[in-house]
């Protein structure tokens, strides 16, 4: 916008932020970023709050001044607005481990003499983590690395970081002097160094204990008093400790028992909010060691724990009679020994696969439910089920695709994908549930998906106008494939699935809440008539 004013001949350019809080500083700007076209821009570039905009149009066509004055800035001990959070994939292991300044940083430029220019980013960030860490091998030249991580990582500070979680910041921002005081050092793992507790089903209360291994590595003896506490954003939590206190020898090490303990009632399970789409949950904090009697030139060290849970029902399903025409059957659901109530949501099933990778896209079973808004319309929701949990289900792609007319050609692509990568060409983590009318792929509409992160099912929900159904064309054939964005892999189930989105042939569109230590039975209906048309392999039923 700088660019583009000052070529059409603007004194100065005001832009009003569409968020809260002034733009970040940009330093010199020097190219278009949209087109990379060298380009120096010498008029003033200003960030007006959006709170002001109105002001600012409002004096359209007035004149008015310029003066230099001091503006808070919020901004500046905030996370990087791209700055990325934990936890890693897969392992749900607690990732980053530090913060450094990475946002507009002062760096040098090849070939300007002596002119710099202001980059932002990890590439600015990690050199002042390297640095730090080669002072700190300066201080200590017979160090491990795993030594010197655990010291940057033990002297890190989250109150300099405004918003702070663990999973964004680890222990917090890197601290030079600390790290090159501290003659002890603090891990649960020497390479690691925090307590990484993975990805947790808990269907009772969680309590796992684990060794942290206090090393002095200097000359006087350390004293310590241990403390542990909850972060921002942590499922509610208690530590603790086989020991509060302990007295670490001159090259010695001693271990202390830190047990982290978990209600699972508190937890949460796979139920999505308007504020937690993923129903994402983490337990997370922080073990201080605070040193009494100067030890330790009076370094305090800090050690991150770090546990992914969902609190899980015991829901169990068991089918009594026979799933065909002209036969009764019911399901008889019951809920023992468990933290939480479960919901049994039933499917038609419509499709089913053998296991044949490792991937979270391995599908297993695909079924679909009928919900009924108004005697001409219902609402369809397809259950995906996959062999492998899935740490975040932006890492695939699951396509339904839909014949309504029976010529054994696709109509329509039900797709679960990243809500940004498709709206906004960035991913942003969110899933959602796409229509694409085919051949030409335009898009029908929109909605978030059910999808929570370390799952193995998602929903995808659509309406049947959008699939061309209606009560006079209800019935439709489908196929489904899962395809991975990590490897570029693909797993398509063979054969095709019917349903009437209007007439089901069995029992679907049911969600059956069954309390913690309760019982029920759920009646099966068939309509024979329409099983000749739409046959399904019999429930899918989603806890």
């Amino acid at each position: 916008r700088a660019i583009y004013g000052e070529m059409a001949g603007a004194a100065a350019v005001a832009m009003v932020t569409n968020g809260p809080g002034y733009p970040p500083f940009e330093g010199p700007i020097t190219s278009n970023p949209d087109t990379g076209i060298p380009f120096t821009v010498t008029i003033p570039f200003l960030g007006v709050l959006l709170a002001d905009g109105p002001t600012l149009v409002a004096a359209d066509g007035g004149t008015g001044t310029l003066a230099a004055t001091t503006i808070a800035n919020p901004g500046f001990k905030a996370f990087a607005s791209f700055s990325s959070a934990g936890p890693q994939d897969l392992n749900s292991a607690l990732k980053p481990d530090i913060v450094a300044p990475g946002v507009s940083v002062q760096s040098t430029l090849i070939g300007s003499g002596t002119q710099g220019a202001r980059f932002s980013g990890t590439s600015m960030a990690t050199p002042h983590v390297a640095g730090i860490a080669a002072l700190v091998r300066e201080a200590h030249p017979s160090w491990t690395v795993a030594e010197v991580k655990a010291a940057i990582l033990n002297t890190g500070s989250s109150d300099l970081v405004n918003g702070y979680l663990v999973r964004r910041g680890g222990t917090g921002v890197v601290q030079p002097i600390p790290a090159t005081e501290t003659n002890v050092i603090a891990y649960f793992n020497p390479g690691a160094v925090s307590l990484n507790l993975g990805f947790q089903e808990l269907g009772q209360d969680f309590s796992q204990g684990a060794m942290l291994s206090i090393t002095n590595k200097g000359t006087s003896p350390a004293q310590f008093d241990l403390t542990a506490a909850s972060t921002p954003g942590s499922a509610p939590n208690t530590v603790t400790f086989s020991t509060a206190s302990v007295r670490v020898r001159p090259g010695k090490t001693v271990s202390v028992v830190v047990t982290v303990n978990v209600p699972a009632a508190t937890v949460g399970d796979s139920t999505p909010t308007s504020a937690n789409r993923q129903a994402f949950r983490n337990v997370a904090g922080l073990v201080t060691l605070t040193p009494t009697d100067g030890s330790n030139s009076g370094v305090v060290l800090h050690v991150a724990y770090y546990l992914v849970p969902r609190a899980l029902s015991n829901v169990q399903a068991v089918l009594n009679g026979q799933l065909s025409p002209g036969h009764r059957a019911n399901v008889r659901l019951s809920n023992p020994a468990t933290a939480i109530a479960g919901v049994a949501d039933f499917y038609a099933w419509g499709l089913s696969s053998r296991r044949t990778t490792a991937g979270s896209n391995d599908l297993r079973a695909v079924g679909v439910q009928s919900i009924p808004v108004s005697a001409t319309q219902s609402f369809l929701v397809f259950a995906v089920n996959t062999w492998n949990r899935c740490s975040t289900p932006s890492d695939n792609e699951f396509d339904i695709l839909i014949d309504t007319n029976g010529d054994g050609v696709p109509d329509f692509l039900v797709a679960g994908f990243d809500i940004g990568a498709i709206l906004t060409g960035s991913f942003d983590g969110r899933y959602g549930s796409f229509v694409f009318a085919l051949p030409n792929f335009d898009l029908v509409n929109a909605r978030f998906a059910i999808a929570p992160t370390d799952s193995s099912t998602l929903l995808l929900p659509v309406r049947s106008d959008e699939i061309g159904l209606s009560v006079s064309n209800p019935r439709f054939a489908y196929m489904a494939a899962g395809f991975s964005l990590q490897d570029g892999s693909a797993d398509i189930i063979p054969g095709v699935a019917m349903f009437n989105a209007f007439t089901p042939s069995i029992t679907s569109g049911i969600a059956f809440v069954v309390p913690v230590g309760a019982r029920g039975t759920v009646p099966v209906s068939i309509d024979a008539s329409e099983w000749a048309n739409t046959p399904a392999l019999g429930l899918m039923i989603v806890i």
